[in-house]
């Protein structure tokens, strides 16, 4: 479970460790998006953008999300329990 929180104008996208995996793909990312689920009506999927054709994601419910998401471009920072791993340019897309 991932929790999306709003702070000074960016995101920051709170990943447990014990899902590996996304660790692994945000921890390389150069950038990233927020959208519209395109699988889950009413969530948001937060797309790492690695160049591959097929972009890891995480999908998120609107109520792990700390405040209303506006379009704009900012940035990413993404923590797991251990502290910052990455921090990227992202664009909303809402």
């Amino acid at each position: 479970m991932c929790y999306l929180s709003g702070n000074a104008g960016n995101w920051r996208l709170l990943l447990p460790g014990i899902n590996a995996e996304g660790v692994s793909e945000f921890r390389s990312i150069k950038r990233a998006l927020i959208e519209p689920s395109i699988m889950v009506h009413g969530n948001f999927d937060i797309v790492a953008c690695d160049g591959s054709p097929n972009p890891y994601c995480v999908s998120i419910n609107k109520v792990m999300v700390d405040r209303s998401i506006t379009k704009k471009s900012c940035r990413l920072l993404v923590y797991t329990e251990k502290g910052l791993i990455n921090n990227v340019p992202v664009k909303v897309c809402v």
